[in-house]
């Protein structure tokens, strides 16, 4: 497959390995037995980046929500 600007495009195959920290934290809050609200947050420390990008964090924050059947 390929990435593009829309002007012009690379494979994006990489051949290489690599190794990322990755940390994250979460809470989650139970409520009526079966019911839970659930707050996260992940860090991946240093993605490595494509053909003229950079090399940077990504962060993440989710909020879910589960039912306990």
């Amino acid at each position: 497959y390929y990435i593009t600007d829309f002007i012009s495009a690379d494979a994006a195959g990489d051949s290489k390995t690599s190794f990322d920290w990755l940390a994250g934290v979460g809470a989650s809050f139970g409520f009526a037995e079966v019911y839970a609200a659930r707050l996260e947050y992940q860090r991946i420390f240093e993605i490595g980046g494509w053909k003229g990008v950079g090399a940077s964090d990504v962060d993440l924050l989710s909020l879910g929500f589960t039912v306990t059947f």
